[in-house]
């Protein structure tokens, strides 16, 4: 099959090349260096999705004036069918090979972070990891798009830059075309407990983003999902989310599994999560707090909220007052400050004149300083240097007024 975009006048053959990647939506193959397509599978190529890449490609400018191009793949433009012209699916930037951040969490078995090529996190890199998945979060929001199927398979992580990648975005809420696509184990359970739209999409939020990130996060330093335990009875993650059944209750309660009505089982693994929520604890305070308040006590704010406002992460940081920059009213009347009375002082204005130099001199050499004759021809020569038309100027001598006075400001 060849398919045709707006990079290129000749069509490219699917058939020759083997995809990047591929999944339940459709494949992705490599046109160029700069540039991917993604194909939708025949069962998922539905009006709502062909209308939604439309729409998307149709807004990529408008995007790249608030995103990083480096690290969000919006479709750029339509892919379709060369013969037909049928919409297949969509072209984007190609942002490398990375990989996905289900391939670098946290190994809990073998206790240390998965490598890719050689490289691998560490706690710190993991830590700042989070709060840019959460900053990258709070721009989607304020260009109002919800991600809506936040997984691990849908982000990136860039080892050279230390950034994260989105991907998958054709997948986003954004204006009146839902998100189709979701994984149970990371649904908010806000969100489930809403239903779904009369289209059959869920209807995401942005607090349902916040809790689905910070089930990422979770399982990116902890190395599992947050609502995995050795307990019984045992529901499984996804009935264990839904009933907020997990070892980060209990890390901060001991009669949390008791108020549930679950045992906790003694096992190497529960042992092991436990220790790593230890470390999370002594190394972040306010992550661990903010996924503890989010995952268990059902809070719904992103994580940057909770910085300093002297923090540049913060989304406040731009608006921020530090006084040993800019001081308000409030800052000066704290300090005292009272009103002291300012004495003007008026200088003289001197008379202008459209007068140049040479002329003044001109003047001065015929008229020396004689008074109204000296008077009368400056006010000819200024009324001479006026762009008005002859045809005003001879109205308004018509009308018995002097157009001299009146470009001089009607005084002599």
């Amino acid at each position: 099959m060849k398919i045709i975009t707006a990079r290129s006048d000749q069509p490219f053959d699917l058939d020759k090349v083997d995809p990047l990647a591929q999944g339940g939506e459709g494949e992705i193959y490599k046109l160029d260096h700069d540039a991917v397509a993604k194909i939708y599978h025949r069962d998922q190529l539905t009006r709502h999705r062909q209308e939604k890449v439309l729409a998307l490609s149709g807004k990529y400018k408008f995007y790249c004036g608030l995103f990083d191009e480096a690290r969000f793949a919006f479709p750029r433009s339509e892919a379709k069918d060369a013969d037909s012209n049928e919409l297949l699916g969509f072209e984007m930037r190609f942002l490398g090979k990375h990989p996905q951040l289900i391939d670098i969490a946290y190994d809990l078995q073998n206790n240390q972070y998965r490598s890719y090529n050689g490289v691998a996190l560490d706690n710190n890199r993991t830590i700042n990891l989070i709060y840019d998945l959460f900053s990258s979060l709070d721009v989607f929001h304020r260009a109002r798009i919800i991600i809506g199927d936040i997984n691990p398979s849908n982000i990136l992580y860039n080892f050279s830059t230390g950034k994260p990648i989105f991907i998958d975005l054709d997948a986003a809420h954004i204006e009146k075309y839902g998100c189709v696509a979701y994984k149970e184990e990371y649904i908010d359970p806000q969100v489930e407990k809403m239903g779904k739209a009369s289209d059959g999409t869920l209807k995401y939020s942005c607090e349902g983003d916040q809790f689905a990130m910070s089930i990422i996060a979770y399982e990116l330093f902890v190395g599992v999902h947050p609502f995995f335990l050795r307990c019984s009875p045992n529901y499984g993650e996804a009935e264990n989310k839904r009933r907020g059944i997990g070892l980060f209750g209990y890390h901060s309660d001991k009669n949390y599994f008791s108020n549930h009505g679950v045992t906790m089982m003694q096992h190497p693994h529960n042992d092991a999560i436990l220790a790593r929520l230890n470390l999370l604890k002594q190394s972040d305070a306010r992550l661990y707090n903010y996924l503890f308040d989010t995952l268990i006590m059902s809070s719904r704010e992103n994580l940057i909220l909770r910085l300093e406002k002297t923090d540049p992460r913060h989304p406040a940081y731009a608006l921020h007052t530090q006084k040993k920059d800019v001081r308000t009213i409030m800052d000066i009347l704290k300090d005292g400050w009272k009103e002291q009375p300012q004495t003007v002082i008026i200088k003289p204005i001197k008379p202008l004149t459209i007068l140049d130099a040479e002329d003044i001199e001109v003047i001065n050499k015929e008229l020396g300083k004689s008074g109204q004759a000296r008077t009368a021809f400056i006010l000819k020569k200024e009324a001479e240097k006026t762009n008005d038309p002859p045809a005003f100027k001879k109205f308004v001598e018509n009308l018995g007024i002097d157009y001299g006075r009146i470009i001089h400001g009607g005084v002599c």
